[in-house]
């Protein structure tokens, strides 16, 4: 599951199942210390957590 986690959503964002959501312009990834996704999306001024469990 994708979630906004922090910002604001803008067009070619998509929160939702890993199979059906989308980023725009992501330029950062982090693996956190509870085993999520994190990406830094500059294009929608957002990070979105990747809940891979």
């Amino acid at each position: 599951m994708v979630t906004f986690i922090k910002g604001t959503s803008s067009t070619g964002v998509i929160n939702g199942p890993v199979a059906t959501a989308s980023v725009n312009s992501p330029n950062g990834l982090a693996f956190g210390p509870d085993d999520n996704l994190y990406i830094v999306n500059t294009g929608a001024k957002i990070v979105s957590k990747v809940t891979l469990k």
